[in-house]
């Protein structure tokens, strides 16, 4: 599927519709979606379920490909995994660790400042 080309044909659609009024709930679905598609090109925030993952979700699957690689059949260093591989836990790890940790937190402080969510980014 190209997204590019559906949205083009989506708004055809909605043109379409919108001239012809045709029927009364294709009418009111082609304003709705021509209502959505003039948000969203405007910049405004997308409807829940196409939200992105929040900072703590990245770093959560971040971690856990950093302390189990081979579930992911790479090496710690994203190389091709021999069978058999376990990745090994040094001293170095917390280290790792704590910069993905360090990293989220400051991802989630600037996402709730952008959008008005202080309080909960403490």
């Amino acid at each position: 599927m190209d997204p590019n080309a559906a949205l083009k044909h989506v708004r055809e659609l909605v043109t379409d519709a919108l001239i012809e009024h045709d029927e009364q709930t294709g009418g009111e679905l082609a304003e709705v979606i021509d209502g959505l598609d003039d948000w969203l090109t405007k910049g405004g925030f997308s409807p829940e379920p196409w939200f992105h993952p929040s900072p703590a979700d990245d770093a959560l699957s971040e971690l856990h490909r950093l302390l189990y690689p081979e579930s992911y059949g790479v090496t710690e260093h994203g190389e091709p995994a021999p069978a058999g591989y376990v990745y090994e836990w040094s001293a170095d790890t917390i280290e790792a660790v704590a910069a993905i940790v360090r990293h989220a937190v400051a991802n989630h402080a600037r996402e709730a400042a952008s959008d008005g969510r202080e309080d909960r980014a403490r």
